[in-house]
């Protein structure tokens, strides 16, 4: 199958992170040697990234990676140009797609990853026939807070989506009910060759737990240390790192000095996706703190190595942590996110690498995931060709 991917995101200099579940997808669907896969990417980059990178380098780059011809155009963004910044990306992108198509061939299906780049999968799907399916990551929904400007855009990509999905279960429910039309659930995938158990260690006193988010609003850092705060009354010996980066970090590492907890709060800074591995093959449990997630893709990397994870219900995660064999969903408040901490260090020896790590192969990795993905295609294609 000829599958080329319209992504909304994907790693550059200027965001090492970005849309890198986007990357891992496609290059998913690559392993199967039947498959085609072509990723596309028009990426808007913001006036304040630019001069926090102090980087001016746009334009476009081409390569072959791991199976996937990627094409990625970079672009600095106007502020408070939502239109602008939409129209940029499908007229860029409808030469990239031409371009391509002259070289390589028509594609049997578009998969549209972000309602974003979604007025290019339409042109696409206008001018060469070639269906298209969405799937919606973006918590502004949840937050409704997509920019009122691009909601009659969104309302457009989805009502002439040949098929929508979902990330996670209670998200595919929101989705269906507010563009009125189904959106299936199929999760994001993690490469469980990659995040695996390592080398088991003796337990001993401490516990560690381990956070990865980058420190923005959304993520709830302050719960997490004022959680961590009241953790350590009862188990002085615990130690809680935090990789990431982001505009509240400097504030985060000052409050953990205000809260007294700044011995036993370990600030990693920006990681590497092999230094977040070694994380969590040393930890012994994952906290994840946030106000909205429409999936958790680190519950499931964490998960992959066989821990055991702690978060608060926050949409995606509850797709995820379906039994206590796994870990702990919470509410959203310092209390009940501190006692759920507690549980799993009173309990760990409760939790099983082996049964948490085949639960994450069974429902999460690339076989699990992608043979979902590849019947929405075939369907959508001979309902297409009919």
């Amino acid at each position: 199958m000829h599958i080329l991917i319209l992504a909304s995101g994907y790693p550059t200099e200027y965001s090492l992170n970005q849309g890198i579940f986007f990357r891992d997808q496609a290059e998913s669907l690559a392993r199967n040697t039947q498959n085609k896969v072509v990723l596309i990417a028009t990426i808007p980059v913001s006036l304040k990234t630019i001069w926090h990178k102090r980087k001016w380098s746009f334009g476009l780059s081409s390569f072959v990676k791991n199976g996937v011809r990627t094409i990625v155009y970079t672009f600095p963004n106007i502020p408070k140009t939502p239109r602008y910044r939409m129209l940029k990306s499908r007229n860029r992108g409808v030469k990239l797609i031409a371009n391509y198509i002259k070289e390589f061939g028509k594609p049997d299906i578009i998969h549209l990853q972000g309602f974003q780049s979604g007025l290019l999968a339409i042109k696409a799907k206008e001018i060469y026939d070639i269906p298209y399916v969405v799937t919606e990551h973006s918590s502004q929904f949840i937050d409704d807070i997509v920019d009122p400007k691009l909601e009659p855009y969104a309302k457009a990509v989805f009502e002439q989506a040949d098929a929508a999905i979902a990330v996670s279960i209670k998200f595919a429910e929101f989705m269906s009910k507010r563009y009125r039309r189904e959106f299936q659930y199929i999760p994001n995938v993690v490469d469980t060759s990659v995040f695996q158990p390592g080398i088991n260690l003796k337990m001993n006193e401490e516990f560690t737990f381990f956070n990865a988010a980058g420190f923005y609003i959304e993520k709830n850092h302050p719960m997490l240390l004022e959680a961590f705060s009241k953790v350590l009354v009862n188990y002085p010996k615990c130690q809680l790192r935090l990789a990431g980066n982001g505009i509240y970090e400097a504030q985060m590492k000052s409050y953990s000095k205000e809260l007294g907890i700044d011995k036993q709060v370990i600030f990693l800074g920006l990681l590497s996706r092999n230094k977040i591995v070694s994380e969590m093959q040393k930890m012994d449990g994952f906290v994840l703190s946030s106000k909205v997630e429409t999936f958790g893709v680190v519950l499931i990397e964490a998960l992959s190595c066989g821990k055991p994870v702690v978060s608060t219900a926050c949409f995606g995660p509850e797709s995820i942590v379906i039994s206590p064999k796994f870990g702990i969903l919470c509410n959203q408040n310092a209390t009940d996110l501190s006692i759920a901490m507690q549980q799993l260090i009173q309990n760990r020896s409760d939790y099983d690498s082996d049964v948490i790590r085949e639960y994450v192969i069974n429902q999460f990795s690339n076989d699990a995931v992608i043979s979902q993905l590849m019947q929405v295609y075939q369907k959508v294609i001979s309902k297409s060709n009919a």
